[in-house]
């Protein structure tokens, strides 16, 4: 048999007698996790450092370590007790990989740096590096990357199109000539609709944005909790108009569920019926979501990049279908979101500004001059050291 090989460490069968930390998992620094979750901010933060630094020692990587990834190194990457503080682990990894391992490069034949390295080594000191762009030394907007600029885009052209949507669903819903189960199926299909790509969006730009990206201050992962608690939806199944290619995948995909039901099942309530239709129902109520929302967002006179920018968004969310029954090409599907983003970025600012929502915005990420005063605004935590040589140490920094 073929046995691959691993640069990772070999743990024995009972690896928990291997791994360095196994001695400091059951200590109160580590289990008293009421406590810890009762602590005020500033000594929440000191308990994260004193895990980082147990751990640190108890592992004690040499620069060599580090700079030639050897198996104590990834001994430590692998250590079960990283999942215990996730800021510890974060940490941890900025202080070895970006600091340490950028000093350990540049501290043969200098003293300086040598003093400093050693210090980092033993967790006497914990730095950081800012990453900056390579050839500039200066910081690059997010908004530069092609892969940034998706997401914004996306959640732009869905929050333009899903305002088409929930007035049309309002006026449907209240609409008393209607059965009351079209109208609660009218409710259940904007609601998935509306809490998927919410939730989706919220996800998606969140990543983009790096670290910010999961600060509460910056509330993407506060609007995430609040709209999961919305998330359970019901309803019913509901057609629509089959004139775009958003209505035509919700034809198709109430006929894959009819031949499934007539050539797998005698009838529904066949016990293997709902595992086979289930996973269907939901991807479904969406599509016809997705198909209602195009049609009133054509009916108000939403602009055509801005629908074009929402159907590039609907056709990646769902890539299989379009490519093998809907007729387009993985080629083709990447090359209309081209197009739609291509149309709509130069006009971004003023279809944001338009929204009229900044307002309602408090997340200081949105612009340099409020992250500036958030950053200044928050508690600042330093130590002293002994040093030497003051003024080497301080061009030390200077370097990092």
């Amino acid at each position: 048999m073929y046995q691959p090989k691993s640069c990772l460490p070999a743990y024995p069968a009972d690896a928990s007698m291997s791994i360095l930390s196994s001695g400091l998992a059951p200590t109160p620094l580590f289990q008293d996790i009421d406590k810890a979750a009762r602590l005020p901010h500033a000594e929440r933060i000191q308990l994260t450092y004193k895990r980082l630094i147990a751990i640190g020692q108890a592992h004690r990587l040499t620069a060599d370590d580090i700079m030639h990834t050897t198996p104590a190194y990834w001994a430590l990457q692998l250590d079960p007790i990283l999942t215990m503080d996730g800021a510890a682990a974060t940490l941890m990894t900025i202080h070895l990989n970006l600091c340490t391992g950028t000093l350990a490069r540049r501290a043969v034949g200098r003293p300086d740096l040598q003093f400093v390295l050693d210090k980092l080594l033993n967790f006497e000191i914990i730095q950081r590096r800012r990453v900056t762009d390579a050839f500039t030394g200066r910081q690059t907007p997010i908004i530069a990357f092609p892969t940034q600029q998706y997401p914004v885009l996306a959640a732009l052209a869905q929050a333009v199109v899903f305002e088409s949507l929930t007035q049309k669903a309002i006026a449907l819903f209240t609409d008393k000539d209607k059965g009351l189960g079209v109208r609660h199926c009218i409710a259940a299909v904007a609601k998935v609709t509306l809490v998927k790509h919410c939730l989706a969006s919220l996800t998606s730009l969140g990543d983009r944005c790096g670290a910010q990206g999961i600060f509460e201050v910056n509330q993407f992962s506060v609007l995430y909790a609040d709209i999961r608690g919305a998330s359970i939806a019901e309803g019913d199944l509901l057609g629509i108009s089959v004139h775009s290619i958003l209505a035509q995948r919700v034809t198709s995909m109430f006929q894959e569920i009819r031949d499934v039901l007539s050539t797998r099942f005698k009838h529904h309530r066949d016990p293997g019926f709902q595992a086979y239709v289930l996973p269907l129902c939901q991807p479904l109520i969406e599509a016809i979501g997705y198909s209602m929302a195009y049609d009133a967002a054509v009916e108000d006179g939403i602009d055509a990049a801005i629908v074009d920018m929402f159907v590039a968004s609907v056709v990646r969310d769902d890539r299989a279908w379009f490519s093998e029954v809907g007729g387009i090409s993985r080629t083709q599907q990447m090359d209309l979101e081209r197009k739609a983003m291509q149309a709509l970025l130069p006009r971004l600012d003023d279809l944001v500004s338009g929204r009229g929502v900044e307002v309602y915005c408090t997340a200081p990420i949105i612009s340099d001059e409020k992250w500036k005063k958030y950053v200044h605004g928050l508690p600042t935590f330093t130590s002293k050291i002994e040093s030497p040589d003051a003024q080497s140490l301080l061009q030390a920094r200077a370097m990092l």
